[in-house]
């Protein structure tokens, strides 16, 4: 629902935690529920923000960066599809997205929260999961 996340709520939920996540998924981006911008600077940057469209950094005006994440199964359809069709296979075991969201989880170094990112969306591109994992 566009817009849902109307600049009083992100404020009042901003108000009653000091690190709010927030999942604005709705494509394409016209549609999602917010805007990386208006999230962070609502906000004023307590908050892990992904979204379902890629959206440009955010800089406040404390000269704080924000890197919005990319919440989609770009890191792991690539992968996952490559197995399936490489490895002829027919179904795909829960273990296997877990290992995989694990591989993911495990290329986060300290450095990516502080810019609000969730996964390495500035070293790595989403390929770099199939180039590694499957």
């Amino acid at each position: 629902m566009a817009g849902a996340f109307m600049e009083q709520i992100l404020r009042d939920m901003a108000s009653f935690h000091n690190c709010l996540i927030i999942f604005a998924l709705s494509n394409p981006t016209c549609k999602a529920e917010c805007t990386a911008e208006k999230c962070y600077r609502f906000t004023e940057g307590q908050v892990i923000f992904a979204c379902g469209s890629p959206f440009k950094s955010v800089t406040l005006e404390n000269g704080r960066i924000f890197i919005p994440n990319w919440g989609n199964n770009a890191y792991m359809f690539p992968g996952v599809a490559l197995g399936v069709i490489t490895g002829g296979i027919q179904h795909i075991p829960d273990e296997i997205c877990l290992l995989m969201a694990e591989y993911i989880a495990q290329e986060v170094s300290e450095k990516h929260p502080s810019k609000g990112e969730t996964v390495p969306t500035t070293e790595h591109h989403p390929g770099f999961v199939s180039e590694n994992f499957s």
